[in-house]
C-alpha cells in the first residue's frame, strides 16, 4: 500500500466520524428539545439511544490513529498516543458498537407497528428487553476484553481487540453481521 493510500485510510475516518457525530448530535438535540412529547414514543427513545451511542462511537473513529502508541513498531501516520489511549479507544469501540443493534430494533419496531398494527403499550416490554440485552452485551464484551488485556493497535487506523482472528470474529464481526441481517431482512 502506498503512503498516500495509508494517509487516506487515516483521514477518511476523521471526516466520516466527524459527520456522523454532527448528524447524531442533531438527532439527539431534536428529540431532547421536545422531550415531554417525543420521549413518550418507543421510536424516539430507540432513536435517542442509538444516536447517543453513535456519537461516542463516531468520536472514537474520528480519533483514528491518534490514540495508537507513537512508539509502536511501524506506527501509522499521526500516531501520538500511549497504551491507555489505545485501550480507551478500543473499549469505546467495543462498548458502543452495539449501536448497530438499534438499527435492527427500529426495523423490528416498524414491522410490528406498520405491518402487524402493534400499539406502543404492546411494544414497551420488547423495548425494555432490547435495552437490557444491548447493555449486558456491551458490558460483557467490552469488560471481558479489558480484563483480558485484549485492546491494542493491530489495525492500520485505530486500536481495537487484538489477538487471534477467532476471538476478533466472535466478539466483533459476527454480531455486527447478525445485526445487519436483521436490518436488511
Amino acid at each position: 500500500m502506498s503512503e498516500a493510500q495509508l494517509k487516506s485510510l487515516v483521514l477518511i475516518p476523521k471526516f466520516t466520524g466527524g459527520l456522523s457525530m454532527i448528524g447524531s448530535s442533531i438527532v439527539c438535540w431534536d428529540i431532547l428539545r421536545d422531550r415531554q412529547k417525543k420521549l413518550k414514543k418507543v421510536y424516539h427513545r430507540l432513536l435517542l439511544v442509538m444516536s447517543s451511542m453513535d456519537i461516542v462511537l463516531s468520536f472514537s473513529l474520528f480519533l483514528s490513529t491518534w490514540p495508537i502508541p507513537e512508539d509502536t513498531p511501524n506506527a501509522p501516520w499521526l500516531a501520538a498516543g500511549n497504551d491507555a489511549t489505545c485501550t480507551a479507544q478500543g473499549f469505546a469501540q467495543v462498548f458502543f458498537m452495539p449501536a448497530l443493534f438499534y438499527n435492527a430494533y427500529l426495523s423490528i419496531y416498524y414491522v410490528l407497528v406498520i405491518v402487524y398494527g402493534w400499539s406502543e403499550r404492546r411494544i414497551v416490554p420488547l423495548e425494555k428487553c432490547a435495552h437490557g440485552f444491548t447493555f449486558v452485551f456491551s458490558c460483557v464484551t467490552a469488560f471481558t476484553a479489558l480484563a483480558l488485556g485484549m485492546y491494542g493497535s493491530n489495525f492500520l487506523v485505530w486500536c481495537f481487540i487484538t489477538g487471534s482472528w477467532n476471538i476478533q470474529l466472535a466478539i466483533n464481526i459476527a454480531w455486527q453481521w447478525a445485526a445487519w441481517v436483521v436490518v436488511l431482512s
